[in-house]
């Protein structure tokens, strides 16, 4: 048999290498989905903080409007339009 060739301390470090090549394989899946995974995790966070970030946009121009509208017609009511 194939056990019968090499010694104990020779089939010991095989199976260490085959172990160590097996779990190297696990870890580089197990790396791969995970980044997979945080990166979906990312684009979710960043589309929220896109949506968040036009929303607010909305809200400082809805503002400026405003203080644009009460800014002229403090005008108005310091100098009148004369007709």
């Amino acid at each position: 048999m194939a056990v019968e060739r090499f010694s104990k301390t020779g089939l010991a470090l095989l199976m260490l290498a085959v172990g160590f090549f097996i779990g190297l394989a696990v870890g580089f899946i197990g790396a791969y989905h995970g980044s997979n995974f945080w990166y979906s995790e990312l684009q979710k966070d960043n589309k929220q903080l896109e949506e968040r970030i036009n929303q607010l946009e909305k809200e400082k121009l809805e503002v400026l409007e405003r203080a644009i509208r009460i800014y002229q017609q403090d005008l108005e009511d310091i100098w009148p339009k004369e007709e």
